[in-house]
Order: structure tokens, then sequence, then C-alpha cells
């Protein structure tokens, strides 16, 4: 609602710093069980932002 008010039609990227950070902990393996398990995958995003901000 917040960002519909202030910038209509803007494009929003849910984030979770804790779940980025355990991600970062797991094996390649786990990760690849982990998204397969929540129907997920990892955000292109993340991908692009974490060596760019050193993580």
């Amino acid at each position: 609602e917040w960002v519909d008010a202030h910038d209509p039609g803007a494009l929003v990227i849910p984030f979770s710093g804790g779940l980025e950070n355990k991600y970062q902990d797991m094996t390649d393996e786990e990760k690849q069980k982990y998204c397969e398990e929540n129907k997920t995958q990892r955000s292109r995003f993340t991908l692009l932002l974490f060596p760019l901000i050193g993580i």
C-alpha cells in the first residue's frame, strides 16, 4: 500500500536479510534442496547486489 501511494507501479523486491545470511552458509546441495522444497529460486537481484556490497 505504501509503495502504491508513494510511487504507483514501482517494482517491489521482497528481501530477507536473515534468510540470505542462512542461505549464504549453505552448501550448494543444501541450497538446491532448500529451493526445491520451498518452490523458489535465488533472486537475480541478490546475485548482483551482494558482490557489490561485499557480502
